[in-house]
């Protein structure tokens, strides 16, 4: 069970995680709404092949694989730094690496989905095609989805914690 201290750095930390993912989303949301006025000023789609719309779906793509792989990549990081520690009980330290992997975890992953958000709507910009907007949205909700809560966030640390003493006891 985590101490007042602890559970007082871990609100801190997703509090700032929180003010990331809605300043991704926001900034997303922002630009879909900028992209659908100066679209709507213009004509219908264009009548050729949506290439860019294509080329920004295959990114999209790429960036759920990359965000998936990243998540192993990252977790075994990690773990691997928190299952180093000599303590026999979770130290700060380990809450510290915890919240880092958190932090990292999030902006990362957020990221991605941001990146292939913006070249959609420049997709769309160019283009009109409606299936960048609908692709957009699809993921401003994988980036809202990285939105952390602070009592899951208390209980994934208690978890993590529990783990890796287990695994120093293990001799892992």
């Amino acid at each position: 069970m985590l101490d007042s201290s602890w559970r007082g750095q871990v609100i801190s930390q997703t509090r700032t995680a929180q003010i990331i993912v809605v300043a991704m989303v926001g900034g997303c949301l922002a630009f879909a709404a900028i992209a659908v006025v100066i679209r709507s000023g213009d004509a219908a789609p264009l009548d050729c092949m949506p290439v860019v719309t294509y080329a920004a779906l295959a990114m999209a793509g790429a960036a759920v694989v990359a965000r998936l792989a990243l998540g192993v990549v990252l977790r075994g990081a990690f773990r691997k730094g928190l299952i180093a520690g000599e303590a026999a009980e979770p130290s700060i330290d380990d809450l510290h690496r915890l919240l880092q992997w958190l932090q990292v975890r999030t902006i990362a992953g957020g990221a991605l989905f941001e990146g292939a958000t913006f070249f959609l709507l420049i997709a769309f910009l160019l283009e009109g095609s409606p299936l960048s907007v609908g692709a957009s949205a699809i993921l401003m909700l994988g980036i809202a989805w990285h939105f952390p809560l602070p009592g899951r966030t208390a209980e994934w640390v208690e978890h993590e914690l529990d783990l890796a003493v287990q695994e120093r006891r293990l001799g892992r």
